[in-house]
């Protein structure tokens, strides 16, 4: 506390203190109900009031001079999901007037909300995605993303030395040939959950090396008009991404020359074999010592 905290006052009414308990509680939602907020952050109207909050058990104090405020969660004014995203969708809309399309998308910019329950919290973003995904069409749309893209290397993030090799060049090729054709933003979207890129066999492992790609909003868009592979190339070396298995949940798209059958092949070495055959001997003794525990 400090001395402010004890300027006397005129003797506070029961709707007084009711009253700046609301001002408290609009400055939280105003600040989208974070957890706590410090003393110094607060209205100046509200300082005095707040040993009495605090005596009510409407809030708690924080740290260990009491310099910051944590207010009830059940006595919150919260957003609703739609509250809050037509406060995201007006700042994004601002942006993209002003030309920053990397913000409208969502890139680098991800508005946190609190909200009441956790399902609240998953409408919420469900909203989120299709609220910035909608920007990302418009801008495909009006045909400003491809531009936008190659002509501010600022917003491109970080390159990555992702399809750089001879081989994985080569499946970037292939892949180029379908992606060119595709000009709407959501089939763009549904490729790459799909499809995943066979990029070689490595030396240390019996493993392929399998790339699925997790593109942002303008990248997306970026490609809905790029139709020069030269173009779709730089695109995809801003593009992070994971590791997969050669399993059924992507469609893999192979080089020339390369398919299942053939990586099959390559792996199915002696070495590879022993590899997978120590495997299953391990885990079925672990199968075995769990029976017999079970017993």
């Amino acid at each position: 506390m400090d001395l402010f905290d004890f300027i006397e006052t005129k003797p506070k009414s029961e709707t007084d203190i009711l009253d700046h308990f609301q001002i408290l509680k609009q400055t939280f939602k105003n600040k989208r109900n974070i957890w706590g907020i410090r003393k110094s952050d607060l209205p100046n109207e509200v300082i005095p009031y707040l040993l009495d909050f605090e005596e009510r058990k409407w809030i708690k104090f924080y740290s260990g001079d009491r310099s910051g405020v944590s207010l009830k969660h059940d006595l919150r004014d919260w957003h609703t999901p739609d509250e809050a995203i037509e406060s995201i969708v007006e700042e994004a809309e601002e942006a993209y007037l002003n030309g920053n399309y990397q913000k409208a998308l969502g890139c680098r910019w991800h508005p946190h909300f609190e909200f009441a329950t956790r399902d609240l919290q998953f409408q919420f973003w469900e909203l989120n995605k299709k609220a910035f995904d909608s920007f990302a069409q418009r801008l495909v749309q009006e045909q400003k993303a491809l531009d936008y893209f190659m002509n501010n290397e600022e917003v491109r993030g970080s390159k990555i030395s992702r399809f750089s090799e001879k081989l994985e060049k080569a499946v970037i090729k292939v892949a180029s040939e379908e992606i060119s054709l595709i000009k709407d933003y959501n089939e763009m979207k549904s490729y790459f959950e799909k499809h995943a890129f066979f990029c070689g066999l490595p030396t240390h492992s019996y493993r392929p090396e399998i790339k699925v790609i997790i593109p942002t909003r303008l990248v997306l868009a970026a490609l809905c008009e790029a139709t020069e592979l030269k173009d779709i190339s730089l695109i995809l070396t801003y593009t992070g991404g994971t590791w997969t298995n050669l399993n059924g949940n992507y469609t893999i798209v192979y080089p020339p020359g390369w398919d299942f059958f053939r990586v099959f092949e390559e792996t199915s070495t002696p070495e590879a074999m022993s590899v997978i055959a120590s495997e299953i001997e391990r885990l079925n003794r672990l199968n075995n010592h769990k029976s017999q525990l079970a017993i």
